[in-house]
């Protein structure tokens, strides 16, 4: 027994190493996706191809060699975003697939506020309003109310979709745009509402924020 527990322990640290060197490659392969990812988002731009096959195969392999990370989900879903497409079915196709692996990752990171804001974000984009965008948006503010760039995006989506947001979903979406309007995110969401035209709705919904009183 005694030479055994040795032999036994020597195992478990190889076995650790191993686990911790497919971990590394994992994300060898992961960091070239994600700068490429980073790169075409700054550009505004669609890539190639070729370009956008060799960053799925990445990830693809990165999820094969570590698939309990949800990062590798949450990439795999904004590389399908810069999937290009002339067909509209193909578009939703691909947006389909997107929201498909943004669903996925959801009970992983459940607490996660930039998450349900992708996730309503991608589900708008894809003109999918439905209860479960309402819930994203919803879910989004009551993670983080306070953070600036979630009362950013909620404050966008909350503007651009108001027409269809449901009555019993209106009020913590008003009371996130409120908030937004009486904070630092103020110049950023009145810059947002003029460009769509959207300043006397959300003057509407923040009375005394005044929202039209525009600086000369």
């Amino acid at each position: 027994m005694g030479k055994i527990a040795p032999i036994i322990a020597i195992m478990g640290l190889l076995l650790l190493i191993i686990e911790a060197l497919h971990l590394g490659v994992a994300d060898l392969h992961r960091v070239g996706a994600v700068l490429r990812l980073e790169s075409w988002n700054k550009t505004a731009k669609f890539p190639s191809y070729e370009e956008w096959q060799k960053s799925q195969q990445s990830l693809q392999t990165a999820m094969d060699l570590d698939p309990d990370n949800p990062d590798h989900k949450e990439d795999m879903a904004r590389l399908f975003k810069f999937k290009s497409f002339k067909s509209t079915a193909k578009i939703i196709e691909r947006d389909e697939k997107s929201l498909e692996y943004l669903r996925s990752i959801i009970p992983l990171k459940p607490a996660s506020a930039y998450l349900w804001a992708r996730l309503a974000r991608a589900k708008i984009a894809a003109k999918q309003m439905d209860e479960q965008t309402w819930q994203a948006m919803r879910s989004a503010i009551v993670a983080a109310p306070n953070d600036y760039p979630i009362q950013l995006a909620i404050g966008k989506l909350s503007l651009i979709t108001w027409p269809w947001i449901p009555n019993r979903w209106r009020g913590p979406m008003q009371s996130s745009l409120q908030k937004s309007l009486k904070g630092k995110t103020r110049p950023d969401i009145i810059r947002f509402a003029k460009l769509n035209n959207k300043l006397k709705l959300a003057n509407h919904l923040c009375r005394g924020c005044d929202v039209l009183q525009l600086p000369k």
